[in-house]
């Protein structure tokens, strides 16, 4: 990040948290962070280290539906009501993730000279209208071009002295990886459930010394890299789109929502993990799919225990597509502070076991 926008965000994070105290490591990172959708990392409120690491809001409820499943369903499946109100068939996280994989077969598939464009709105019930954000980004379909990413407003949270009303960030050429998942690295992804389940178990964002002492399984591994894919791209190309939910639904501990509430107000059907954010939580990680063509909408985390920060059954943070298409061009009048353009950064999500 250049070191002009760095010292922006300095000042702003200065004066938005003045009274908070920010462990060291966090505080530098919550300065050095920027656009690109912004992870779970920058949306949830975190404590037990003493930060707060928020993202952006619009306004999310998790609806009645989205509680643990009554005495005598087992984990994983739920009732599922039909048209005449009784209960005859049952939902579980492997049909739910199969008809998404269904669904994800009938995507676009767009041209390598083509860009993707995806709008979502994104919420943080917990931090009020300044940390409202819509962003709207242009994946280059092969990784040759560049794309970008407008976000508004510019620095979610800041006080309006200190911030732009919008501004657009470039994303780089390039293939992506892991870590920096782009549309064309995830058309590299095998195709093959099982081997695509491996792949995530060692390629993920789960590794280095951030997570030393924590308790990362394979599973819990695979499923960050796949909610930090879903994350980051809504729509999938086709067959690794398929085998991404396939090889989800063969993880174990994934339940069933049957009611969720999304961050536009939409209702979907969840499917979710449990786990530990860095050394916070813990919490409860879902991923929500419209009910009738069980298309990927959107996704979202919910406090399990009340907190400095945080209140047990309440959203974090939550986001929705609004809308995705194909587009031939990306804009390219990146937002520049003196001179300089604005760069994308991101901070990756991996969620251990509790």
């Amino acid at each position: 990040m250049n070191s002009d926008l760095g010292e922006l965000l300095r000042e702003g994070i200065d004066r938005a948290t003045a009274g908070e105290k920010f462990h060291l490591s966090l505080a530098r990172r919550a300065r050095q962070r920027h656009h690109r959708r912004m992870l779970t990392i920058r949306a949830t409120a975190v404590t037990g280290i003493g930060a707060v690491a928020a993202a952006a809001v619009f306004a999310a409820t998790i609806s009645a539906g989205s509680t643990p499943p009554p005495a005598g369903v087992r984990a994983g499946v739920t009732p599922h009501a039909s048209r005449s109100g009784g209960t005859t068939m049952r939902l579980d996280a492997a049909t739910v993730l199969d008809r998404a994989a269904k669904a994800a077969l009938t995507g676009p598939s767009p041209r390598d000279n083509q860009f993707l464009y995806t709008d979502i709105r994104a919420v943080n019930p917990g931090h009020g209208k300044a940390w409202s954000y819509r962003q709207q980004t242009w994946q280059s379909v092969d990784g040759r071009q560049l794309g970008a990413s407008r976000d508004t407003t510019c620095f979610p949270g800041l006080p309006a002295r200190d911030n732009l009303p919008t501004c657009l960030a470039k994303i780089p050429a390039g293939e992506g990886g892991p870590l920096n998942v782009t549309y064309a690295w995830a058309r590299s992804l095998p195709t093959s459930p099982a081997a695509l389940l491996r792949y995530l178990e060692h390629h993920n964002n789960c590794a280095g010394p951030n997570q030393f002492g924590m308790h990362i399984t394979r599973y819990t591994a695979a499923f960050s890299e796949i909610y930090t894919i879903l994350h980051s791209l809504y729509v999938l190309p086709r067959r690794p789109g398929a085998a991404l939910f396939r090889a989800a639904s063969k993880i174990p501990g994934v339940t069933v929502l049957p009611q969720v509430t999304d961050a536009a107000g939409g209702r979907g059907i969840g499917v979710a993990m449990t786990g530990l954010l860095g050394r916070a939580g813990p919490f409860r990680f879902e991923l929500i799919f419209d009910p009738h063509t069980y298309r990927f909408i959107g996704l979202q985390n919910v406090s399990l225990t009340s907190g400095t920060g945080r209140v047990a059954g309440r959203v974090n943070h939550a986001e929705t597509v609004v809308s995705t298409r194909v587009v031939n061009t990306a804009p390219t009048r990146y937002t520049k502070i003196k001179s300089t353009p604005l760069t994308e950064g991101g901070v990756p999500t991996c969620i251990s076991g509790i």
